[in-house]
């Protein structure tokens, strides 16, 4: 076969393939995953990773299963859930928007803290249950707002309001009432509840605060 006949060649085959009803239209998009949250305030630099994108939030934008968030240390974020719940994420902080859960007893969005901290409010009301996980401890609220701190080698878990169970290693648990915290270090249980102190609080709190 001489060049002649192989560009022809290659020309009808670009042709067949661009006419193929195989072939997606011209201009054609792949459609957005479907949102479980919604951006709804935020301040300074924070992105979604997305199969392998990165995009720069913005006030409105949707977030969905499977996106993590990713904080700058001037930055931070409040998504709000289709059930009212708003889940604020701290400055210098990972998180990963894992799946929603269905069983016969609840459903509710499970988070993914891989590092840093986030706040979390439940209506009491509320049909759905956000549960939030680490390397170390899993907590689930019962119509609450609560804290969870990924550290080295450990979690933090603190109540402003309601009530939190907090399972470590082994399943083993604690159940977290107001003005209280546990530390859980990897591979073990929670610790002993304990009040936090003034200046402990007001760290936290002031970290996962947005107007």
């Amino acid at each position: 076969m001489n060049r002649r006949h192989l560009l022809a060649l290659l020309l009808v085959l670009a042709i067949s393939l661009a006419t193929s009803p195989f072939a997606p239209p011209a201009g054609a998009q792949t459609e957005p995953p479907e949102a479980v949250a919604v951006t709804a305030a935020l301040e300074g630099q924070v992105f979604l990773l997305r199969a392998g994108r990165q995009i720069a939030l913005e006030p409105g934008m949707a977030v969905a299963e499977s996106d993590e968030v990713l904080t700058f240390p001037n930055g931070r974020v409040r998504l709000r859930f289709a059930d009212g719940s708003l889940v604020t994420i701290g400055p210098n902080s990972r998180c990963l928007v894992a799946f929603r859960r269905h069983t016969a007893e609840r459903t509710g969005q499970v988070l993914r803290l891989i590092e840093g901290i986030l706040r979390v409010f439940t209506a009491e009301a509320a049909a759905d249950r956000i549960e939030v996980r680490t390397r170390s401890a899993i907590s689930t609220p019962r119509g609450t707002e609560w804290i969870v701190e990924r550290l080295p080698g450990s979690t933090a878990v603190f109540v402003i309001e309601g009530a939190v169970a907090v399972r470590g290693a082994g399943d083993a648990g604690v159940l977290l009432g107001p003005g209280f915290g546990t530390d859980v270090p990897d591979g073990a249980p929670p610790g002993v509840p304990k009040r936090w102190g003034q200046a402990r609080v007001e760290d936290v709190l002031e970290r996962t605060h947005l107007p």
